[in-house]
């Protein structure tokens, strides 16, 4: 089970092994927990996966470093 959280621009290996970046959360009340990932590998494609999908996180971006934030 996948503990990591997964923010918008981590990058993320899926259980199929295919790899992409996050480029959208879905967090909706009511709603399984999904991302939209995208894969610079295969062209730009986009893939809607739900979370239990997410094998693991690569990388995750860090928005609380001293001198970068969020805008």
């Amino acid at each position: 089970m996948l503990t990591a959280k997964v923010e918008d621009l981590s990058v993320v290996r899926l259980m199929d092994g295919r790899k992409g970046t996050v480029v959208m959360v879905y967090d909706m009340p009511g709603k399984p927990l999904a991302y939209e990932v995208e894969s610079s590998a295969e062209n730009g494609n986009l893939w809607t996966v739900p979370h239990d999908q997410v094998e693991s996180v690569l990388w995750a971006p860090s928005f609380n470093r001293p001198g970068i934030g969020a805008l």
